[in-house]
């Protein structure tokens, strides 16, 4: 198994809202749909993953998780702090590594039930 590098994280940490600046580099989008199901998903769980930004606050990777904080009058949110190398790299991986994620029709099918 291949050793995570944490050196690049530093620990999870509660931050003003107001800190965070979207990236301009994003080319993901959020419509509202998705804005709307990350909004009840806060109410009924919480935050479940800190959003993840570049030391000046630049967000790598929850765009969508901060506008639905923002759009439920949150002001502070949980983030970890990505201080390794080639931060649009990460923001690259992260988002094409998810496009590769494919749905069990059947298992979803029975959490629909």
């Amino acid at each position: 198994m291949a050793e995570q590098n944490e050196s690049h994280f530093g620990e999870v940490e509660v931050w003003p809202i107001t800190r965070l600046q979207a990236n301009p580099r994003n080319y993901r989008q959020h419509p509202e749909q998705q804005i709307l199901v990350l909004r009840a998903s806060l109410r009924r769980h919480g935050q479940q993953k800190p959003v993840v930004v570049q030391p000046d606050g630049t967000i790598l990777c929850g765009h969508g998780v901060v506008a639905a904080a923002q759009a439920e009058g949150w002001t502070d949110i949980a983030v970890k702090v990505y201080n390794g190398g080639d931060a649009q790299s990460y923001l690259l991986d992260d988002n094409e590594s998810s496009r590769l994620a494919v749905d069990d029709e059947q298992i979803l099918a029975r959490l629909l039930q």
